[in-house]
């Protein structure tokens, strides 16, 4: 019986994720974040190279990603090279007797360094949409009289 920790076949396996094509994911740029996070909080982690996305879908630690954000005033999508570091991870209940099980809630993807454009692009996406929404609100709260 081969042990699990064969460093043949750990490197092997590094080896098949680094040459896959990356997975491509596309999402609005108000769907980033964990979820309850503030946007305050989303952009702190933009800046520091983390996006967290929420997904049911399962990817390998390290699996390259390209991840097109797309602006809610319909410009250009932003597309950055990252690669998946943190699987997040949720109990939940299926079937008729409830049985708990663990699905996944959504990944952090780093992104990657030489992506310095995309990168800042992000950032200033996300602090242009915190100002937008948050002027919208500030709108739709009434005024005491």
């Amino acid at each position: 019986m081969a042990s699990s920790s064969d460093p043949h076949r750990e490197t092997q396996r590094d080896t098949l994720r680094l040459t896959d094509p990356p997975v491509e994911l596309r999402v609005r740029a108000r769907d980033l974040g964990r979820p309850g996070e503030s946007p305050l909080d989303v952009i702190a982690a933009a800046e520091a190279g983390e996006v967290f996305v929420e997904t049911s879908v399962v990817f390998d630690i390290g699996t390259a990603v390209v991840l097109e954000v797309s602006s809610p005033s319909g410009g250009a999508a932003i597309r950055l090279q990252a690669e998946v570091h943190q699987i997040v991870l949720a109990r939940g209940e299926s079937g008729s007797h409830k049985t708990p099980r663990t699905q996944t809630r959504g990944i952090a993807l780093r992104v990657r360094a030489e992506d310095t454009a995309p990168h800042a692009a992000l950032v200033a996406l996300l602090r242009t949409t915190h100002r937008q929404e948050a002027s919208t609100v500030e709108a739709l709260v009434p005024v005491a009289r």
